[in-house]
């Protein structure tokens, strides 16, 4: 709870100065709120099971060197292919789990793959709706695939645009861990060629200015 009683403290010694700042306005208020929260909030409420689901999506967590899909996304991607054995339900995966997934047999609906450098969160979901589009299927419930620190702006994503999302349990799912994969216990790639997707706390520095920023 040392995190938790420091944050208390800075927001006692700082509350005359937000009191200041925000006064009466309602406004003001949500958005300090709303703010606070994009700060706290790292885990999706309570993980459900995929029974119910009527599609996958999958995205991917850092990549590897040379175009290559990357330790965690053989992990994400292992994940996947049990879910699916579980639920066979439509599969919409960015290419570095798609990629793993066909190489094993598994079919997959639609890849999202970058059209720049960088294919970012926003715009790997912006794909799959298309491709809903384009494809003339409409969902209700949604299977969400992610790396757990980055599940939290993903279930946010898709909550937003008005799905029921689930959230399967790794663990169960994936009972032989990340390490099995090359990646270390919290299933980061210490090899991976986005710096922020090696290690969890280059990954909450670099999301918490995405948060803020409300970047893809």
């Amino acid at each position: 709870m040392i995190l938790v009683d420091r944050m208390m403290q800075l927001i006692e010694a700082r509350q005359p100065d937000i009191e200041q700042l925000v006064g009466d306005d309602e406004a003001l208020v949500e958005l300090m709120l709303a703010s606070l929260e994009q700060l706290v909030s790292w885990r999706v409420p309570t993980p459900r099971q995929p029974g119910q689901g009527e599609a996958v999506v999958a995205f991917s967590f850092g990549r590897g060197a040379r175009g290559t899909p990357g330790r965690t996304n053989r992990a994400l991607a292992a994940l996947t292919r049990r879910i699916c054995q579980f639920r066979r339900v439509p599969v919409f995966a960015q290419w570095e789990i798609a990629d793993v997934l066909v190489g094993l047999g598994e079919a997959v609906a639609y890849t999202a793959v970058p059209t720049t450098t960088y294919l970012s969160t926003k715009g790997v979901w912006a794909q799959f709706q298309h491709a809903w589009a384009q494809q003339n299927r409409t969902f209700n419930t949604i299977i969400l695939v992610a790396h757990p620190d980055h599940q939290y702006r993903c279930y946010t994503l898709l909550s937003q645009a008005g799905y029921t999302v689930l959230v399967p349990e790794v663990d169960k799912f994936l009972p032989e861990g990340w390490v099995a994969y090359g990646c270390d216990p919290h299933g980061y790639d210490p090899n991976s060629i986005q710096p922020w997707t090696r290690n969890r706390r280059a990954f909450i520095r670099y999301e918490i200015g995405v948060r803020l920023k409300n970047e893809p």
